[in-house]
């Protein structure tokens, strides 16, 4: 794989940062720094190796898992004084490896000129002007939450930028490959940790009281984030599955443990769809799998066993997921918000009531929250938004369908997922995964040729005889 033969190119860069191996202990201190409480030492020392990586890597790839693994690192809510500082200390660190590595590397930004740029990337930037513009009609708006919504977006596109211009092209999906690889160790790491709650509940009528309180969760990520989360993986784990000719059991029985591990969530939208999606992937694996009996058998083993476990636990598992029986397919008040959301887009049709519009209604340092992507741009946004972000995601889905393969599907399967999840929750509209839909669309983005996803097509003109 080219990434991880970087020495060629790069000298005294150790080719581990490139490395599965890699991704693995990576993920194996953030469990740990969670479990200890280490949250604040423990960012500062993170933060500290990805400055270190921008300042001997000029791809920084490694740097991408570092950033999608990182925040499971989190197991605190409050924010002390010490904390804080460390935290300072890190990002701090962050910008001057940035920084360095920019002025060692000089990497090319070349991509972004009229003729260059790809659709997605336009993308991003578009979306700049529509939050600057968002509200800009409303009056007795919150000047502070507006300055610090429109820096938080343009810190998130220029670190998409900044991984545009440092990292490889990805041709033959490799940096989509090293993505994926990455996602399905999240997905792995959310299992243990969520396994680890279960485990310290202590019985099984305490795991029912943490359900039932829809306490298997993070600090930082709601039962409905980390099941939406868990839904990303699935796919990608499956991928494997067809990669691996003697031992696909292992992905395959990593994905049903995903999906088992949602079910503790009691998320409902999550389990809906990947319950509806699981079939269509299984079936595409085994089509896809370089070795389908193999395939064909281990899905036959897993699901043996699951429907054997349930049989046998039957009484237990209705207990456990009692609530979630009883909720069903309730719209749980969301009716009554998307009517509100159409009702203020009337107040303000052209530029939307902003996302500064009831901050900390919903509680401290919040949004006010449509649960639900395309009413969130409606109202926020209004007609401009809408039409900016109709391009968006035509950039976004457009990026994985030229020439689709095997891999760019499997992304493509967990995008749609938390795609069709959040058109009834927040997801788009959540910091984290917008950047980890951010870091999925740009592996898509950079396995294109030169001349593919342009967002300005060059016309080509006959030449005159």
């Amino acid at each position: 794989m080219f990434l991880e033969n970087q020495t060629k190119t790069i000298k005294n860069v150790p080719s581990f940062f490139y490395s599965n191996a890699f991704s693995w202990i990576f993920a194996l201190v953030v469990y740990i720094f969670w479990l200890t409480n280490f949250t604040f030492v423990g960012m500062f020392i993170i933060l500290s190796l990805s400055a270190f990586i921008f300042c001997i890597c000029r791809d920084t790839t490694p740097n991408l898992v570092i950033t999608m693994l990182m925040v499971f690192e989190i197991n605190a809510s409050d924010f002390t004084t010490g904390g804080i500082i460390w935290l300072s200390c890190g990002i701090a660190l962050v910008i001057i490896g940035m920084i360095i590595h920019l002025i060692r590397f000089k990497p090319s930004f070349l991509f972004l000129k009229p003729n260059k740029i790809k659709g997605y990337t336009f993308a991003v930037l578009l979306i700049l002007p529509v939050v600057a513009l968002g509200g800009v009609t409303m009056t007795n708006r919150n000047g502070i939450v507006f300055f610090a919504i429109a820096l938080c977006s343009i810190a998130i596109s220029l670190m998409y930028l900044f991984f545009y211009a440092t990292t490889n092209n990805g041709q033959k999906d490799e940096m989509l490959k090293i993505i994926i690889r990455t996602i399905m160790v999240m997905g792995a790491l959310i299992c243990v940790q969520m396994l680890t709650i279960a485990f310290k509940a202590g019985s099984l009528e305490a795991i029912k009281i943490v359900i039932d309180r829809r306490q298997f969760a993070l600090s930082w990520a709601h039962p409905n984030n980390v099941a939406i989360l868990l839904a990303l993986s699935i796919p990608m784990t499956l991928y494997y599955a067809t990669k691996l000719k003697k031992t696909p059991i292992f992905p395959i029985a990593l994905a049903i443990l995903e999906f088992a591990i949602m079910l503790l969530t009691t998320s409902r939208g999550p389990i809906l769809f990947t319950a509806v999606a699981l079939p269509i992937i299984a079936v595409f694996v085994f089509i896809k799998a370089k070795n389908r009996k193999q395939v064909g058998i281990s899905f036959g083993i897993c699901i043996l066993l699951a429907v054997a476990f349930v049989v046998v636990f039957k009484d237990t598992i209705q207990d456990l997921f009692a609530r979630f029986l009883e909720l069903g397919l309730s719209d749980n008040g969301r009716f009554d918000i998307y009517r509100e959301a159409v009702s203020l887009f009337k107040t303000a049709p052209i530029f939307g009531i902003g996302l500064d519009y009831g901050f900390g209604i919903w509680g401290t340092y919040q949004f006010y929250w449509f649960h639900s992507t395309i009413f969130q741009i409606l109202a926020s946004f209004g007609i401009f938004g809408v039409l900016c972000f109709a391009y968006f995601f035509f950039a976004r889905y457009r990026a994985f369908l030229i020439k689709p393969s095997t891999a760019k599907l499997a992304v493509l399967a967990g995008l749609l997922l938390m795609e069709a999840y959040g058109m009834v929750d927040i997801v788009f509209f959540n910091s984290y995964t917008y950047i980890i839909m951010m870091f999925l669309c740009l592996g898509a983005e950079k396995s294109l040729d030169e001349k593919q996803g342009l967002a300005f097509p060059q016309i080509k003109q006959k030449k005159s005889n």
